[in-house]
């Protein structure tokens, strides 16, 4: 699934469908922005009265994971991995919207 201009948020789950990585690392970005005192808007996360499932603006959070997670310096074997798979996901990312464009 490639981003829809006409839909700005999405679920949780469509979220992981345009950028496949794991639901555990996402989950784990939310408690680092909290712990960090960092607003989870920021990371493009929307929780709204009476909807259950977590809203996402997924171009924040690619811009966020740009920012502050592939440009961050790492210095322990996790931090390494965590970085090559958001690098995977992104690409896989964007891989998917230049097919979706060669379909149009």
């Amino acid at each position: 699934m490639a981003f829809n201009s006409n839909q700005l948020l999405f679920k949780t789950e469509q979220l992981l469908e345009i950028i496949p990585w794991t639901e555990r690392g996402l989950y784990r970005l939310i408690q680092e922005c909290i712990k960090n005192k960092v607003d989870v808007r920021e990371i493009g996360l929307y929780r709204f009265e009476g909807i259950r499932s977590d809203m996402w603006n997924p171009q924040k959070l690619v811009d966020y994971l740009i920012k502050n997670k592939l440009d961050k310096k790492v210095h322990y074997n996790h931090e390494h991995l965590e970085q090559d798979n958001i690098k995977k996901a992104l690409v896989v990312n964007f891989n998917q919207q230049i097919q979706e464009r060669n379909r149009i």
